[in-house]
């Protein structure tokens, strides 16, 4: 629903919502981002229901970095999906067990182990890739293509400014 202005109809607020303080912006800024919020909350959610296998988001993102990069240790995956070691060890476990990821030790080094993507992980991301693809294709079947990377550059740096903020707290 838009109003008068083709805008976004205003989302209702609730009353009832903690206080905190909060920085002031315009109402036209502030009726933006609650638009905004309420997409991401969404696209998180029909995002988050796809795909043929149990992946969690940090599973898939730990999946995608080791099909991207090669086999890689446990701390290079925990720093590239922005995990506790501890965390990441438990993620890596899991994949192991659902068999889509191997440890190996290195033939250089015995004390270095590396985790590789089996070849039914990159069939079972792959699919759920190809599912998430498709999903973002009807959902932004009115955009150009030029729209869509006007999109992604804004998540992406959006992306990178959170990590940044992160790193300095």
């Amino acid at each position: 629903m838009r109003d008068a202005n083709g805008r976004p109809r205003t989302l209702e607020i609730r009353q009832d919502a903690e206080k905190v303080d909060r920085p002031t912006w315009s109402e036209d800024r502030r009726q933006a981002l609650r638009h905004l919020e309420w997409s991401v909350t969404e696209m998180t959610r029909l995002l988050g229901g796809r795909g043929p296998g149990p992946l969690t988001a940090a599973q898939l993102m730990a999946m995608r970095y080791l099909l991207d990069g090669g086999p890689a240790t446990v701390g290079s995956v925990a720093r590239a999906i922005g995990a506790s070691l501890s965390s990441t060890t438990g993620l890596i476990d899991r994949l192991e067990q659902l068999r889509l990821v191997e440890r190996n030790r290195s033939p250089n080094d015995r004390r270095t182990v590396t985790v590789t993507v089996t070849h039914e992980g990159r069939r079972v991301v792959g699919e759920i890739l190809e599912d998430r693809i498709t999903l973002l294709d009807r959902v932004f079947s009115g955009l150009q293509v030029e729209s869509l990377w006007a999109l992604h550059d804004l998540l992406h740096e959006s992306v990178v400014s959170h990590a940044a903020i992160i790193e300095v707290s």
